[in-house]
């Protein structure tokens, strides 16, 4: 944004972003992934597992900065965006030492941990699926030896 104070009176404000800027590419990439979606009323939603990852540098209110810009840029122009992010439990926190406005482009949700019959059932019940039974053991050195964080499982044929 710039302010343009002429001296004979009065001022203008620009929006204009530089055709170089990081959230201007970030925009065009994106808008370009929403033109090709189908449908009546498409939403493109963006998911970012671990943002505090992100948190560890010093350029952390830069990149905060960028995805801010671009996320309110596209929806100003009636782009529909979802930016879902995972983090830890002091996620907003954290990022709201770094850019108090940034935590306001979220509405965050926050989920507690599984139970144990639950993480018992979130491997047991897609594996029974697919034919694989684990056996008692098994499944507690899963649950043991992951202690919470997050387990991906992918099926394949051989």
């Amino acid at each position: 944004m710039g302010v343009n104070i002429p001296l004979i009176g009065g001022f203008t404000v620009s929006r204009e972003i530089p055709p170089t800027s990081p959230s201007v590419a970030i925009e065009k990439i994106l808008k370009a992934i929403y033109d090709k979606l189908k449908g009546k009323d498409p939403v493109l939603i963006l998911l970012f597992d671990d943002l505090q990852r992100i948190l560890t540098n010093e350029d952390t209110q830069r990149v905060l900065s960028i995805l801010q810009n671009a996320l309110v840029e596209l929806n100003l122009q009636g782009i529909k965006i979802m930016f879902v992010a995972t983090g830890s439990y002091d996620i907003f926190s954290r990022i709201q030492e770094h850019t108090d406005s940034a935590v306001r482009i979220f509405d965050p949700y926050e989920l507690r941990p599984l139970s144990l019959n639950e993480v018992k059932e979130a491997i047991t019940i897609p594996s029974k699926k697919e034919g694989i039974l684990f056996t008692e053991d098994v499944i507690k050195r899963i649950i043991y030896g992951f202690r919470g964080k997050s387990l991906l499982f992918t099926s394949y044929s051989p």
